[in-house]
């Protein structure tokens, strides 16, 4: 991330976790392609530790590390995929193996998404997937009621 990035998005570190966590990545597998059954129990595909293994790679190039800068809390994450076509899948597949990924390098564990914003683009150049991932602040966030 570009110091002109950094100033764009806001603060650029809590502690010693740089916010928000911002990052391309290539576009995921369908979480049909990235888990699959075997022997009672649900394991990554190859492609799945391909694409993991390759966020990874993506995002320590881009100055973020291995779990030591890890979000810490809460946190909401943002997802624009960006599809060739539409043809290209249902969005709800794509959510969990960016999230699983996002593990380690954006938070510790994904159990600490506690708000997820996802929109898709069609036809807009490469397939990829824009995230942003920022400390949850329940109070900034609308309140959809019926």
């Amino acid at each position: 991330m570009t110091s002109e990035q950094v100033a764009a998005w806001g603060s650029p570190a809590i502690g010693t976790a740089r916010v928000p966590f911002s990052l391309v990545i290539p576009q995921p597998p369908s979480v049909n392609e990235y888990w699959k059954p075997w022997r009672s129990r649900m394991v990554m595909t190859p492609a799945g530790r391909a694409f993991r293994k390759t966020v990874w790679a993506m995002a320590t190039a881009q100055g973020y590390g291995l779990r030591h800068e890890a979000l810490a809390g809460d946190v909401i994450v943002y997802l624009a995929w960006h599809r060739k076509n539409r043809n290209a899948g249902d969005i709800d597949n794509r959510v969990k193996p960016v999230l699983d990924a996002l593990q380690g390098v954006a938070y510790s564990n994904d159990k600490q998404v506690a708000a997820l914003v996802v929109w898709r683009v069609d036809g807009m150049g490469l397939a990829r997937v824009e995230v942003r991932v920022e400390p949850w602040m329940a109070n900034r966030v609308p309140v959809v009621t019926s």
